[in-house]
């Protein structure tokens, strides 16, 4: 209900607002919008050379979870042949191209060990896949980001009670999902509805360090949906054995 009694519309909470209503100008104002707002805006591809990473937002209720969704960083594992299936941790996925692939979930908590380490000045795309009815908003620190697209994907092959699927994840080649006006842009915060993976890229650039990538929702993010992500310099990172550098096939869903 809003403050003054009426039901909530169209997904607003309290659609009650203020309006301002201007009568007079002291003086014309010649100013018109522009057709091309920025000349210098190019739309990034997939053809940019560039990492990969996928992130899955699992419901409230799977195993483990404590009643709160959480964010999971998977690593695609190369050969599936002695994973056990279904079994907690392990998700499969099959994309637009019809090919099934394996993954397990490398983190899930915000004090798991780091997982994702990152080149200054390199582009990356970030595949967030919701499992869950619920709607998050996903941030990422350091980077602007474009969409590349959003696909609708069949979640039911995963069971919340195992914690893993069993049978694929599919992608819905029947429902098409086209980009919103406000998403043509650069943005640092996009809505990952359920039932859908989010496909944005963007270039980490501008400092290093330690950041954070998490789910807007201040509730969420308190349950533990953040996890940090380091940015270090190319140079030092030939020195680094032992993170995840999102090489091409890291975390690739397409």
């Amino acid at each position: 209900m809003s403050p003054r009694g009426h039901p909530a519309e169209g997904d607003v909470r309290y659609p009650d607002v203020m309006e301002f209503r201007v009568r007079r100008c002291g003086r014309p104002d010649p100013f018109e919008l522009p057709e091309v707002l920025s000349g210098s805006f190019r739309r990034l591809t997939h053809d940019i050379d560039h990492g990969h990473r996928l992130i899955v937002l699992t419901p409230p209720a799977t195993r483990g979870a404590g009643g709160h969704p959480e964010m999971w960083e998977m690593t695609e594992v190369r050969d599936p042949g002695p994973v056990r299936i279904p079994a907690d941790g392990i998700i499969q996925i099959t994309g637009p191209d019809g090919t099934t692939r394996t993954y397990r979930r490398t983190a899930r908590t915000f004090n798991d060990a780091l997982g994702y380490t990152i080149a200054e000045g390199s582009h990356e795309q970030w595949s967030f896949l919701n499992l869950s009815p619920i709607v998050h908003p996903m941030h990422i620190h350091l980077a602007d980001f474009q969409l590349l697209g959003r696909d609708a994907y069949d979640v039911s092959g995963f069971d919340p009670r195992i914690g893993g699927t069993r049978s694929p994840i599919r992608y819905d080649a029947g429902t098409r999902i086209p980009p919103a006006p406000n998403e043509l842009g650069h943005k640092d915060v996009y809505r990952v509805p359920g039932h859908q993976m989010l496909r944005i890229m963007g270039r980490f650039d501008g400092a290093h360090g330690r950041f954070m990538y998490h789910c807007h929702l201040l509730e969420h993010e308190d349950m533990g949906m953040m996890r940090p992500f380091v940015v270090l310099p190319p140079q030092v990172l030939r020195f680094d054995h032992g993170g995840a550098h999102g090489g091409h096939g890291e975390g690739r869903t397409g």
